[in-house]
């Protein structure tokens, strides 16, 4: 390996660290260097494992710095998004969020079948991400792979509070005269 490629593959190593570990000190460190925001060691994406473990402040340098809001660390896999949101890291959900990720977007493959960020918070019990998700237009009523909603899998997993706020938040826009679901601004959507 030539020592470009080794100096390349430590600063992401540092760079993954970081984020993992939420030094932001480092994190920067390693982006002055020449680390790539995107890229991955191990099929570790920095802002899929910051979104996880709840790095806000990697998080949200990791998205100045051109990182994907996606965050995949593959094809198959679920949203740094979806991550945020089964962890319960409401914060970090608001971050990728506010950078543009879609509250509706569905993981694909076997490993998200077709499940939305929504879902994972429902699948956790995560009102506070779950919330989040609503305020930017997340749809409750919409169905995964298996035509579950978040709904659904709230009440499969046991999170009986959960599914209640959720019905609440459905009836308190169908009140209001709107569809579930807001626009970007946080307001729910006319019908």
């Amino acid at each position: 390996m030539s020592e470009d490629r080794k100096r390349r593959h430590w600063l992401q190593e540092d760079l993954r660290a970081a984020a993992e570990d939420g030094d932001e000190r480092l994190l920067e460190e390693a982006l002055r260097a020449g680390a790539d925001p995107e890229g991955g060691v191990r099929g570790r994406k920095p802002v899929a494992r910051a979104a996880a473990l709840g790095r806000e402040g990697c998080l949200r340098r990791l998205l100045e710095a051109g990182a994907s809001v996606a965050g995949r660390e593959g094809p198959e896999e679920e949203s740094a998004l979806s991550l945020a949101c089964a962890y319960g890291r409401a914060g970090c959900a608001r971050i990728l969020l506010e950078f543009g990720a879609d509250p509706n977007e569905a993981d694909p493959g076997e490993a998200g079948m077709g499940k939305r960020p929504l879902t994972h918070a429902a699948e956790c019990g995560e009102w506070e991400a779950a919330a989040a998700l609503l305020e930017a237009g997340a749809d409750p009523g919409a169905r995964d792979d298996r035509g579950k909603s978040a709904l659904d899998w709230a009440r499969a997993f046991g999170h009986e509070a959960f599914a209640r706020a959720l019905e609440a938040w459905i009836e308190r826009a169908r009140m209001e005269g709107s569809t579930p679901g807001g626009d970007r601004a946080g307001k729910p959507r006319g019908i």
